[in-house]
């Protein structure tokens, strides 16, 4: 049953139409729900610049959240997520926001020679 579950180290950028920008790093871990589908929780710690969007009290921003996905033969994905970010105490307000997204990911090992 081990072999089902895969931690897996991962990166992302989020943008914004008010500027606002998102990078972080994070540890997930896929639960393999059947051979294709696949729910994903995930934490990781990032930067954020909030631009002319939304507050979110400091730089460091965390990120929590899930996605499920479809997984194809290639091992791409395509599904929706939902992640709350916030700053966890470390500025003098914390308002958070919860994001949903719907995504396409390709693994970059294939795409490399």
């Amino acid at each position: 049953a081990w072999e089902l579950w895969r931690v897996r180290p991962s990166v992302g950028v989020a943008a914004t139409m008010d500027a606002s920008v998102y990078g972080w790093t994070a540890l997930s871990l896929d639960i393999f729900l059947g051979s294709r589908v696949v729910l994903t929780p995930s934490t990781g710690v990032g930067l954020y610049d909030e631009g002319d969007g939304q507050d979110l009290g400091n730089t460091v921003v965390f990120r929590n959240g899930a996605e499920l996905a479809w997984r194809f033969d290639d091992r791409a994905r395509l599904g929706i997520g939902m992640h709350y970010l916030a700053n966890f105490g470390l500025g003098d307000e914390d308002p958070g926001t919860t994001s949903m997204t719907v995504f396409y990911a390709h693994p970059l090992g294939s795409l490399l020679p």
